[in-house]
């Protein structure tokens, strides 16, 4: 990574360390009984003052005077550590920094400049990128010391890649999830109501914002919760990063829980690329991220601070940005952001930096409010197909239920209609039969009168004839008009009266009896 600029005081100060006279302090390694010297206290001090972005950790081993071949060639000073190359150079306050990892080079040569001189390395790195170090008073020596301490990186690649691999790893995943302890507690309300229609942080109440707005937006038919997990619980941002800012090495930590002044903090690096005409092409970026206030029904407020070594004077200022998230009206959310570049050092370049910050912090909100909308419309539009599939369902379901309830009412129907026809029907079968019962009954009634009046008529017969035998006998056959026939022949025309009137009523009885059972047989048909 080359970063290249004009120099701050600091820097001019500590620009290029002098080869120093103090003795190096040796380090007795337990293998194969190898001694590595380390350089001095000062001068590994000094060394870290010049590469911030360099693990403090890292021990300096030796440093060499040497020029870097670009369009022209750079005098500087590259120095060995146990796992960097770097090397700086400041001309006229224009400072080169470059930091390489013994990981990533590929391959390490011995170069000549000028065909007869035997005084250069080449340094081949796996991103493809080249770095010839020319000028060199002890070539040898530096190209031994670069071969034993990338040899001795590249033993443990493997176990590097996997710990790297698996670094990552964890870190996207705590991007989505930050920890399944401080999850629940990030998340202390999985679904909140909105408190009021409009609320206000604290630090808007106290006046506690930074002086320089970069973002007021509204977004509309969401909720703090949804917002706040994009921001800061989710993989969205990492992909914003990617895909929109082109960062690279991305690294995003676990939000844990903090001793004091705030809540939760993490810490996130990676790589910008830069646009810059003139100056450093890529920083390295530093941030940490407090979270002051968290209440998804209400607002929160999140601070965070980043630091850019690798740019000029990079390390006399950091960037604050305080976010503030609160609702603006029903199912509306505000997000407000803040900018204050702080200076830790004193710098003639002040101004420049302050200007540059504040540009590229409303260039970088800007980007950040269009894929947010974009993500959030996304997610409207899913949300939107899914209550049309659901009213289409229960559209489809209402109607089933209506077909079936048409159904069952016209079976009612059906069943009430059939129902007052069988009891109609029935009703006339029970008239009927009290009709033939009476009928019965009078033919019955009838019967037995006209049987009296044939009984009384044959008792009459019966004393006239033992009458006339009397008489008779008393009155030596003395003959008296024949008027006797006359009883016998109403009693004959009774008797045929009678039983016309049976065969009449017997035929009267079959055709009722017939007329029931076929009343009966329509009914049975009706109710099956």
């Amino acid at each position: 990574m080359i970063t290249t600029g004009f120099a701050n005081e600091d820097e001019k100060l500590h620009s290029s360390i002098p080869v120093s006279t103090e003795p190096l302090v040796a380090i007795i390694s337990s293998t194969n009984d190898n001694t590595t010297y380390f350089a001095s206290k000062k001068r590994n001090k000094d060394f870290h003052t010049l590469f911030r972005s360099v693990p403090e950790h890292e021990k300096l081993i030796d440093d060499y005077g040497c020029a870097l071949q670009k369009d022209i060639l750079v005098q500087g000073r590259l120095y060995i550590s146990e796992h960097y190359i770097c090397f700086n150079a400041n001309i006229f306050g224009w400072v080169t920094n470059l930091t390489i990892e013994f990981a990533d080079i590929e391959s390490i040569e011995k170069k000549a400049t000028a065909i007869f001189f035997s005084n250069a390395i080449s340094i081949l790195t796996r991103s493809s990128s080249k770095y010839l170090f020319a000028s060199f008073f002890s070539r040898d020596q530096a190209y031994d010391q670069m071969v034993t301490f990338w040899k001795a990186s590249h033993a443990n690649a493997s176990n590097m890649v996997r710990t790297t691999s698996r670094r990552r790893t964890i870190s996207e995943v705590a991007s989505s999830q930050p920890s399944k302890k401080d999850d629940r507690k990030l998340n202390n309300a999985v679904i909140v109501p909105q408190a009021k229609d409009r609320t206000e942080c604290e630090c808007s109440k106290n006046g506690q914002h930074f002086p320089t707005v970069v973002m007021d937006n509204t977004y509309y038919s969401t909720t703090i919760k949804n917002v706040y997990n994009l921001l800061y619980n989710s993989k969205f941002m990492t992909k914003f990063l990617r895909d929109v800012e082109k960062s690279t090495d991305i690294l995003v930590g676990e939000w844990v829980k903090a001793e004091r002044n705030c809540l939760y903090s993490r810490e996130t690096s990676f790589v910008k690329y830069l646009n810059n005409a003139l100056g450093p092409k890529s920083t390295k970026c530093y941030l940490k991220e407090e979270m002051h206030y968290l209440d998804l029904s209400n607002y929160v407020t999140q601070l965070t601070i980043t630091q850019t070594p690798d740019v000029p004077a990079g390390g006399s200022f950091n960037v604050k940005t305080r976010t503030c998230i609160s609702w603006s009206g029903q199912n509306q959310v505000r997000v407000l952001v803040t900018v204050l570049v702080e200076f830790t050092k004193s710098t003639w370049l002040k101004s420049t930096i302050e200007k540059a910050s504040i540009d590229g912090q409303q260039t970088f909100y800007k980007k950040l409010d269009i894929e947010l909308r974009k993500h959030l419309e996304s997610q409207t539009t899913m949300m939107d197909k899914r209550i049309i599939a659901g009213g289409r369902r229960q559209r489809s379901v209402h109607k089933r239920q209506l077909k079936q309830q048409q159904s069952l009412t016209t079976n009612k129907l059906v069943d009430i209609s059939t129902t007052k026809k069988a009891k109609k029907k029935t009703l006339v079968v029970v008239v009927s039969t009290l009709l033939c019962m009476v009928l019965m009954v009078l033919i019955n009634a009838y019967i037995a009168f006209k049987i009296t009046n044939i009984h009384t008529l044959l008792n009459y017969l019966n004393h006239k004839q033992e009458y006339t035998t009397t008489t008779t006998t008393a009155n030596n056959n003395k003959y008296y008009p024949a008027d006797n026939d006359s009883p016998k022949l109403k009693l004959d025309i009774q008797i045929m009266e009678l039983e016309r009137i049976i065969q009449k009523a017997e035929q009267d009885m079959a055709q009722v009896t017939q007329a029931v059972l076929q009343q009966k047989k329509q009914i049975l048909d009706a109710c099956m």
